[in-house]
């Protein structure tokens, strides 16, 4: 009996000592292989290890390889388990003692895990308690070789948190994300640049907010809790993008400059010294005395104007620009800029703009009336003394769409000089030219879908109603070289002929016979004289002496006679292929009733 109880006295005490000992691992920390970051020399930077299930990390540390991690004034030191809550750790330190960069040099991090820290003579320091997450400061600059932590054995389960993909977001929008996780510890989500992106929320629930363009790192991470180890930290990142408009069209962001001035918070001195980086986003730009700094250009010099010119936009019509602009920052330096359009037709307000000095001022000017291939110029007003710094230009679309009414003849006539327009469901556009005869012909037809390029003038053709072509920015097709209808974008303006000729015309438009039977072209004035056109309308110069036809009405032009009429028919009716065909009840069709060609709808 005595020596049972013997052997049960010392089973128990070996379970005692056996939680109260623990288990043991030793990481030798000059071991570079071990480390995923190794700080920096001189003030040191992050450092982050991980070996046989323990993980360190500094926030201002640095490895001197195969010699030790030196821990600089101020820097925290966290040791943290996946294996158990540590008991101990004893960190071995180049000196003893007191000694420069010896472990009395460490302490526990107020506020902290907590524990207690007790160094000796000796070169090796001792945390004891019972934590996860082991949290000390270095009060002095401490240089440790090597850390062996005492762990408890535990039976938690082990927690994983589910990767997340990388995220790209526009500048200001957010994005809602779920944190899935086996474990019900506490989930903690951290942004490494809170200039670029900003997280909040709780629990598995957290909001990503784009505050500045550039690449942020996220981190998630989760305590442990009573069913559940801490699992490994997941990291992904969230690129902050341009929060681009609708119907843009063109955008340049200088990106892949790396230079100094600008971006980084300087704006005079020496900086922006580098050449212009031509990877830009868009080919074709120009710059006169031009520089790159950081994630922008700086325009200009002491002495010489400075100043940068687009590449030809494709846009046809009205458009927004946007962009940021500061002018360099001393005390003599102008600050006014100069905008133009280098293009026909088009207008830009303001074109003068003053720039504040020594920082960044978002800009909105209104362009009207661009042609496909305008450039836009900022120039420096002064040819001294007048640098500045540009970035994030854009320029949006901006469509004016164009109703139409069809009435009941059936026709209507569109001219546009400065939009690309489409041409909407239940319509065809035809254009028009001149027979041999000088007679009108259909020359080409725009169906729907089919964009009418600017400066086409068409006739319309479709059911009674009120139609909307949708403006575009630009187009692939390309008016139609025969087309001999003209027309102009604003009213009173005479009549010419296609070159501009005043004399050796007649001059038609669309119109019908009073019923509004017979649709075609008619002289608008008596003997087809010249007239003032209305906008938006076309009309028919066709030479003088070609008959001087006062109408040339569709169904004449066609040679076919496009009307309403019974599908009971007498007389002679033959198919278009020569067919006699029997009988008085009609299939709609073409036909030759009578020596005429007709069809029946």
């Amino acid at each position: 009996m005595k020596k049972n109880l013997r052997f049960l006295m010392l089973t128990l005490l070996c379970a005692v000592f056996s939680v109260a000992w623990g288990e043991e691992v030793t990481l030798d920390l000059t071991d570079a292989s071990i480390y995923s970051k190794t700080g920096t020399s001189g003030s040191g930077s992050e450092v982050s290890a991980t070996d046989q299930g323990i993980t360190i990390n500094a926030s201002k540390g640095y490895l001197d390889s195969g010699a030790n991690l030196r821990l600089y004034s101020g820097s925290s030191f966290e040791i943290s388990s996946s294996l158990g809550n540590i008991t101990k750790v004893e960190i071995t330190c180049t000196t003893s003692g007191t000694s420069n960069y010896g472990p009395s040099k460490l302490d526990v991090k107020q506020g902290g895990t907590g524990g207690d820290y007790t160094s000796s003579t000796t070169n090796v320091g001792t945390w004891t308690g019972d934590a996860e997450i082991v949290q000390l400061v270095a009060t002095a600059q401490c240089r440790v070789t090597q850390i062996t932590i005492t762990y408890s054995s535990s039976n938690k389960q082990d927690a994983i948190i589910q990767p997340i993909d990388d995220i790209s977001l526009p500048k200001g929008e957010t994005r809602q994300i779920t944190i899935s996780t086996n474990s019900d510890g506490i989930i903690h989500v951290v942004s490494g640049n809170t200039s670029l992106v900003t997280v909040s929320g709780s629990g598995a629930t957290w909001t990503i907010t784009a505050v500045e363009k550039g690449t942020a790192t996220i981190t998630v991470s989760q305590d442990a809790s009573d069913d559940f180890k801490k699992p490994n930290d997941v990291t992904f990142t969230v690129t902050v993008t341009a929060n681009l408009p609708a119907n843009c069209i063109f955008y340049e962001s200088f990106d892949t400059n790396d230079g100094t001035g600008g971006n980084d918070g300087k704006w005079s001195g020496t900086i922006a010294q580098d050449e212009i980086d031509n990877n830009y986003d868009n080919e074709g730009w120009t710059f006169a005395n031009g520089n790159g700094a950081k994630q922008c250009i700086k325009l200009g010099t002491s002495n010489k104007r400075g100043s940068a010119t687009t590449p030809g936009l494709d846009v046809t019509g009205d458009a927004i620009l946007t962009f940021r602009a500061a002018a360099w920052n001393t005390s003599s330096e102008g600050t006014t800029i100069n905008l133009s359009v280098i293009g026909e037709c088009a207008t830009i307000s303001p074109n003068s703009i003053t720039l504040a000095k020594g920082q960044w001022t978002d800009y909105t000017i209104n362009i009207s009336g661009m042609l496909s291939g305008s450039k836009i110029k900022f120039e420096a007003k002064n040819s001294s003394n007048n640098r500045f710094f540009l970035d994030e230009v854009i320029v949006a679309f901006v469509p004016e769409n164009v109703d139409v009414t069809i009435r009941n003849v059936g026709y209507a006539s569109l001219y546009y000089g400065t939009k690309n327009l489409t041409v909407p469901t239940g319509v065809t556009a035809t254009t028009y030219t001149l027979t041999s005869e000088n007679k009108p012909t259909i020359s080409k037809t725009y169906n729907a879908g089919d964009v009418i390029p600017a400066g086409e003038g068409v006739i319309l053709q479709g059911s009674a109603n009120t139609y909307t072509f949708n403006q575009v920015a630009s187009t692939t097709a390309t008016k139609d070289a025969n087309n001999k209808l003209k027309g102009s974008d604003t009213d009173e303006e005479w009549t010419t002929g296609p070159g501009g000729e005043e004399d050796g015309y007649k001059f038609y438009v669309l119109s019908a016979e009073e019923d509004g039977s017979n649709p075609g072209f008619y002289w608008y004035k008596e003997n087809g004289g010249r007239f003032k056109s209305a906008a938006h309308k076309v009309y028919l110069p066709i030479p003088i002496g070609s008959g001087d036809t006062s109408s040339f009405t569709f169904d004449d032009m066609n040679g076919i006679r496009e009307t309403m009429i019974s599908n009971t028919q007498t007389g002679d009716v033959y198919t278009i292929s020569g067919v006699k065909v029997t009988g008085n009840q009609l299939q709609k069709g073409l036909y030759i009733i009578n020596g005429k060609k007709v069809v029946i709808k």
